[in-house]
């Protein structure tokens, strides 16, 4: 099926590795995103759960397990998703031009073990991790 999804220009949001978990996931495997890569679909990496969907990082670290490059399976979190809602031309990479919201990590970004170090939002930073009042810039308290 990958073939013709790509052929067709076509790209599919899949959960990174989860399936049997509820009625439409269960057939899923986990194998779903490195196989549609590989055969030339964008993928983007979801979940309607906003628990797993704060931790996309960490999922798009695991479906490296299953066969996905680094550049692919940063590429579903990231660009992929962002030309599927038509919006790639301003986010979804660091290009010139583009709108520049950047999260600088303490490590591999990737990673389970990754902290958010900072935040950046149009340029301006949004959270700090070096600073007093739990690192947060734009609220009341912090100000």
């Amino acid at each position: 099926m990958a073939d013709k999804i790509a052929a067709n220009g076509v790209a599919i949001a899949t959960w990174p590795d989860w399936w049997g978990f509820k009625y439409e996931a269960w057939d899923g495997i986990p194998w779903n995103a490195a196989i549609s890569a590989h055969k030339g679909v964008r993928v983007a990496l979801k979940s309607d759960s906003e628990d797993v969907t704060r931790r996309l990082n960490q999922e798009a670290g695991k479906i490296m397990h299953y066969g996905m490059t680094e550049d692919e399976a940063l590429k579903a979190i990231t660009l992929n998703p962002a030309w599927i809602i038509g919006v790639d031309d301003r986010v979804g990479s660091i290009d010139a031009g583009k709108d520049a919201d950047i999260t600088i990590w303490n490590s591999y970004p990737l990673s389970s073990a990754a902290l958010v170090d900072k935040v950046l939002i149009d340029g301006d930073v949004y959270f700090d991790r070096s600073l007093p009042g739990l690192g947060l810039t734009h609220t009341k308290e912090a100000q």
